[in-house]
């Protein structure tokens, strides 16, 4: 195959069949167990017609799994920033639960439409920047719910070494389990169902840990 003709595709059609081609392999294989050539063939292109588009493996990686994993990213941090914009009368726990039940069906909703790609961050990643994925999640997380006791609840000073490390964990564990939802096979309702439970848990917890902090116990 001509590698000047193919990347004179005004049409995209042979970069769409490399990204089909390569979200497949990725899916059974991960990241480390796909080679160029073996997505360049199931595309029916050269591998050096990959090269043009991709110049590298984990470039196509990205341009695989990127749309997905930074559009979920940017969901939730538009949903944080929602939030907090809130006015006080808005920011009470109840209005924080009601508000996290809408949210996260609209992420999980987000996961489901795009599961593949997810599936693929969530198993495959390794050796990519995404698997780190998470940790930028709980990055802002953690930093909302500070922001959250600081001007909410009126906590003052910095937070002890104990307790970040406390919501730190307990953030983490939130998201991983979000995630490990991906493996259990279960249905768009299901899922949804999975995460309103799975979130009443945690909004609970992490509500009994923020009176305390706030009432100095």
């Amino acid at each position: 195959m001509d590698d000047a003709k193919i990347m004179d595709d005004s049409g995209g059609g042979t970069r769409a069949a490399i990204l089909a081609s390569a979200r497949s392999a990725f899916l059974v294989g991960g990241f480390s167990g796909v080679s160029m050539r073996a997505i360049a063939t199931s595309a029916g292109v050269t591998t050096g017609a990959i090269y043009g588009y991709f110049p590298s493996k984990e470039a196509l990686f990205d341009a695989v799994v990127g749309p997905a994993g930074d559009g979920l990213f940017a969901l939730h941090l538009a949903a944080l920033r929602e939030f907090s914009a809130r006015p006080a009368g808005g920011r009470s726990f109840d209005a924080m639960w009601e508000f996290e039940l809408e949210k996260r069906s609209q992420m999980m909703d987000f996961i489901y439409d795009h599961l593949d790609d997810f599936r693929i961050i969530s198993e495959g990643s390794t050796g990519t920047r995404w698997e780190r994925y998470l940790d930028k999640f709980v990055e802002v997380e953690v930093s909302s719910t500070f922001e959250y006791e600081r001007d909410t609840l009126e906590v003052d000073g910095h937070p002890s070494d104990v307790e970040r490390v406390l919501v730190e964990v307990l953030t983490g564990l939130f998201f991983k389990g979000v995630f490990d939802l991906l493996s259990r096979d279960l249905s768009r309702t299901e899922a949804q169902r999975f995460i309103a439970r799975y979130g009443r848990f945690f909004h609970d917890g992490m509500r009994m840990l923020m009176e305390r902090t706030a009432a100095g116990t």
